[in-house]
C-alpha cells in the first residue's frame, strides 16, 4: 500500500530509540515523585542537586516555570520529546515549536525533512504502534500540539551549521520564556558546547556527545559587548546532567588475524 512514511528519509525512532524515549519519561516521573515526597539522593554537590530538582519540576510540570518546548523538525526529535515529556504535555496541552535551525548537521538522507514549509512531518508507523499503550490518537495529538511557524522548507545545503545555530540562540533571547526544552541532535549539541563554552576551557561537552536518551541542562548568557555586538556564553558551572550524561566514544578493538 502507499504511505507517506519512510524509514530512510527523515527516519523515525527505531525500537531502541522508542525505548530510550520511554526511559526519559520514566526517569523524569520517578525523580519528580521522589522530590515531591521530600526524599533526596546523596550527592557531593548540593548546588547541582538543587538545580537538578528545579529542572525536573519544569520537565514534569509546565506550571513550574516559564518554559517553551522546541524541537528539530525531524521526526525522531519530535517523537523523543513527545514520549519523554508525555505526562507534562498531556496535562498542559502546550505545543512543541518546530525550529529548522535545530535540524541535524548532515547531508545524509535521514536528515532530509518529509514536510514542506510551515508543515509538520507525517506520523510514522512506529508511533501509530504506540497508540494503545499511550491511549492517544497520535495524529490528533500532534495536530493539537505542534506549531510549525518556525519550520522552513527543505534544508539548504549551502547554509552553514554555525549560522543556523547562532540564529536559533538569538531567537531564544527574543522570546518571552526564560527556559527552553530543546530536542535536538548529538552533533548539533556538541558543536553548541564547542561554540559557546569558553575557548580555553577543556570540557567533555566539547568532545563527547550527550548519550542517546540523555537530558543535560545548561545556562546560556547573552552579553552585550557594545552596540551591535552580542556574545553568547555557556556558564560551565551550570551544566547539570538530568537524565544520563555525556558518553565517551567507544573504541573498537582491532581484530588480530
Amino acid at each position: 500500500f502507499v504511505t507517506s512514511d519512510s524509514v530512510l528519509y527523515d527516519s523515525p525512532l527505531s525500537t531502541v530509540g522508542i525505548t530510550q524515549a520511554k526511559q526519559i519519561r520514566q526517569s523524569i516521573v520517578s525523580a519528580y515523585d521522589t522530590n515531591n515526597k521530600g526524599a533526596s539522593t546523596t550527592t557531593d554537590n548540593e548546588t547541582q542537586a538543587s538545580l537538578r530538582a528545579q529542572y525536573l519540576d519544569i520537565l514534569r510540570n509546565a506550571k513550574a516555570g516559564n518554559s517553551l518546548i522546541v524541537s528539530s523538525p525531524l521526526r525522531r526529535c519530535i517523537e523523543t520529546v513527545s514520549l519523554g515529556l508525555f505526562d507534562r504535555m498531556n496535562d498542559s496541552k502546550e505545543r512543541i515549536v518546530l525550529h529548522s535551525a535545530l535540524q541535524e548537521m548532515t547531508r545524509n538522507i535521514d536528515g532530509v525533512s518529509l514536510s514542506y514549509e510551515y508543515e509538520r512531518p507525517p506520523l510514522s508507523l512506529s508511533m501509530r504502534g504506540l497508540e494503545d499503550e499511550f491511549d492517544v490518537d497520535w495524529e490528533q495529538w500532534f495536530d493539537e500540539r505542534i506549531t510549525a511557524d518556525q519550520k522552513a522548507g527543505f534544508k539548504s545545503p549551502h547554509r552553514r551549521g554555525d549560522d543556523r545555530m547562532r540564529s536559533f540562540v538569538s531567537w531564544m533571547f527574543q522570546q518571552p520564556q526564560d527556559t527552553f526544552i530543546v530536542s535536538g541532535h548529538s552533533l548539533w549539541n556538541r558543536f553548541f558546547f564547542q561554540a559557546y563554552l569558553p575557548r580555553t576551557l577543556q570540557h567533555r561537552g566539547k568532545v563527547q556527545k550527550i548519550a542517546n536518551g540523555g537530558v543535560i541542562a545548561v545556562k546560556l548568557m547573552e552579553i552585550k559587548v557594545q552596540p551591535g555586538l552580542t556574545r553568547y556564553v555557556i556558564d560551565a558551572d551550570s551544566i547539570v546532567p538530568i537524565v544520563k550524561d555525556f558518553e565517551r566514544k567507544k573504541i573498537k578493538s582491532k581484530k588480530r588475524s
